[in-house]
């Protein structure tokens, strides 16, 4: 196969910074057998077509697909059961199996690449590419269906704490279009596939019922068929998936007929103004929805059903394949896109509205502070609503509660803390999934501190849970900012480690590692935010600065916090380096001051002092001897060299000039 596919390094790699790359099939297959061993976030990737760009609009127009592909995420076989599989499936077609940069020995989180015989559409790929899904779903597996996205970034292999590999190489490459015919052309039977005509009824008129439980379920009828009649434009597709859910439930429960209940939401969402295809494709999701919780009138005891003279026998379930269909959201994107949030930061260049970012830093790290901050500057501006955000202090003591609350409370950003006014933290997550399902999460932003009072950090099965409920909300048009601690241990570079499961960092659109550094001679302290998971238009790195003295309150704290730009950032980097570098030398140069005192020395008469009187190292003396010679007590001189006979080195002790100035001082007041 002689095509370069679009591919680049790190989830945040577009065009629009920096020019993308690409890489052959031969590529791929060399990287299956030796793969890279860098973060998951650095990592290279591949789009399946040779137009190289990410822009879903101009692959949709000029994509050529030259390869499938499957990620499976959710309850992954063994990558030799996966082969197997795949080898009988494709009939001996190449393809590559191997294991994520996040999959473990018990859960062997898997990607399958399969190259093609020939280029694919767009509309070609995408259909194949369902296709494939839905074969592995019905006999193996199910994959992640993101798949399916023309741009979607497949990961090449990157070496996690476990890895593993199978190829098959020595068949011919995929024919999808003969492979998959079947499927679909079943698939467009589908989606061609007119409603059949509905029976007119008037939901407006009285229902006659023989006992009280009749007359609950003809209620319950009516009462949903006029809420989606009178659902104003923008919501009614919500409102018939709603009352959809709700009689589905019935259905279910036995208390209402579902082709009368199909018929009354039928004639109910004409009259709202929906078209026949979306109607039924919601009215068929909400009713397979309320299935999975059938309930019956509330006194159900000797409940009947409805006795109604054009009760007929229910229809037969749904295929799997006209399930699928029945899901799609196609034709809602006006709708849809009404519901989309402009693109505003939360927290300046950190989060983003209607996104969940997780913010991880070491106890006192500064994380508090500096959210706080961009919140508050984020409103002065003009660029949020202060009585639309949330902040729950959940990990404060009580003095630090009040501060934050004075503080916060002239920009009308609201706050919840535990044990006042009867909150408690189990609270929230009940009130976070009431404004999903009300749909009054929309544009309102909730700021966790800490997570870890909401869910079991070290838990897979809580953090799992709280990720489902997040994203909920956020997908629903609510934000979340979550503060989290990292691991007392360090990575392999020195950088924090988000404490936990791996399944918060997994869910959430946005994520930081902030690094604390200080105090510095001035009392100054840095936080450097690390981005380490995007979806949008974030900063990779920002930095801060805040001064913290003795006694001194919240307020004053909060006051001092200053961004550094990228001059100021490095000059404080440098800073940094070179006060880590004096310390870390600190030993060795008080012994040479010792050695000198007030004299000239040789390096040989240094270096015997050294070994006379310390258990400093003959090389590491050697070392320090020229690193901190120099003529700038600033930058870390300590003392003077000059070369004498035979280029021999003398050492003289570089005066600290605030002894100087102080001398001065004594002078003056004599």
């Amino acid at each position: 196969m002689n095509v370069n596919f679009c591919s680049g390094f790190g989830v945040n790699h577009s065009e629009k910074h920096k020019r993308l790359s690409t890489i052959t099939w031969d590529e791929i297959t060399q990287l299956v057998d030796h793969p890279q061993d860098i973060a998951k976030e650095r990592g290279q990737w591949v789009i399946p077509s040779t137009l190289v760009t990410r822009q879903g609009k101009a692959q949709e127009e000029d994509g050529e697909y030259w390869m499938l592909w499957a990620d499976i995420d959710d309850d992954p076989r063994p990558v030799a059961e996966t082969a197997e599989f795949m080898n009988n499936f494709l009939d001996g077609c190449q393809f590559e199996v191997y294991t994520t940069k996040r999959a473990t020995e018990s859960i062997p989180k898997t990607r399958v690449l399969i190259p093609l015989d020939a280029a694919l559409s767009p509309k070609e790929w995408k259909d194949c590419q369902a296709a494939l899904n839905d074969e592995l779903a019905a006999n193996f597996v199910a994959p992640d269906i993101c798949s399916q996205t023309l741009t979607q970034l497949a990961l090449l292999p990157n070496k996690g704490v476990f890895y593993e590999s199978e190829s098959s190489r020595t068949g011919g490459y995929l024919k999808p279009l003969e492979v998959f015919s079947m499927a679909i052309t079943a698939q467009m039977e589908v989606a061609n596939k007119k409603p059949a005509p509905s029976t007119v009824l008037d939901f407006n008129a009285p229902v006659t019922a023989s006992n009280d439980n009749q007359a609950y379920y003809a209620t319950a009828l009516d009462s949903e068929c006029r809420a989606v009649a009178a659902a104003p434009k923008g919501t009614r597709n919500a409102a018939l998936n709603t009352a959809s859910f709700s009689i589905g439930q019935l259905i279910a429960g036995g208390g209402i007929p579902e082709n009368v209940a199909r018929d009354a939401l039928t004639q109910a969402a004409n009259q709202a103004g929906l078209g026949a295809d979306e109607i039924a494709k919601t009215i068929n999701s909400g009713f397979q929805a309320g299935r999975g919780n059938p309930r019956t009138a509330p006194a159900s005891a000797g409940a009947q059903p409805m006795e109604i003279s054009k009760l007929t026998e229910a229809k037969p379930a749904l295929s799997a394949l006209e399930q699928l269909s029945v899901y799609t959201v196609n034709g809602r994107s006006a709708e849809m896109r009404q519901q989309m949030l402009d693109d505003k930061y939360v927290l300046d260049r950190i989060a983003i509205l209607g996104q969940w970012t997780t913010l991880y830093a070491a106890p006192n790290g500064g994380k508090t502070l500096l959210t706080l901050w961009m919140l508050i500057q984020q409103v002065k501006a003009g660029e949020i609503d202060g009585s639309k955000i949330y902040y729950v202090n959940a990990d404060d003591h009580y003095k630090g509660q009040v501060e934050k609350l004075e503080l916060l409370e002239p920009h009308k950003i609201n706050v919840l803390i535990p044990n006042q006014n009867n909150f408690d933290t189990d609270k929230l997550t009940q009130l976070i999934a009431q404004l999903t399902k009300n749909k009054q999460a929309m544009g309102q932003v909730i700021i966790l501190d800490t997570l870890k009072k909401f869910t079991d950090l070290m838990d897979k099965k809580a953090s799992t849970a709280f990720g489902k409920l997040a994203r909920s909300f956020v997908g629903a048009g609510g934000t979340i900012i979550a503060l989290a601690h990292t691991n007392k241990n360090k990575d392999d570079e020195g950088k924090g480690v988000a404490g936990g499961t791996s399944d918060i960092m997994d869910d959430c659109d946005c994520a930081f590692l902030i690094e604390g550094r200080g105090p510095n001679g001035h009392n100054k302290y840095r936080a450097i935010f690390y981005n380490r998971k995007a979806r949008g238009d974030v900063a990779q790195k920002v930095a801060f600065q805040y001064s913290k003295l003795d006694g001194c309150t919240y307020e004053q704290l909060l006051n001092s916090v200053a961004i550094l730009g990228k001059k100021e950032a490095k000059a404080e980097d440098d800073a940094h380096k070179l006060q880590q570098a004096i310390r870390d030398d600190e030993e060795t140069v008080l012994a040479i001051l010792a050695a000198l005192g007030e004299k000239e020395l040789l390096t040989k008469e240094i270096q015997d002092y050294i070994k006379d009187e310390t258990a400093i190292s003959k090389v590491r003396a050697h070392n320090a001897l020229l690193k901190w010679a120099g003529e700038d007590y600033d930058q870390g001189h300590r003392w003077t060299v000059r070369s004498g006979d035979k280029s021999k080195k003398h050492y003289t002790r570089l005066a600290n000039p605030i002894d100087a100035l102080v001398a001065k001082l004594v002078v003056g007041k004599s």
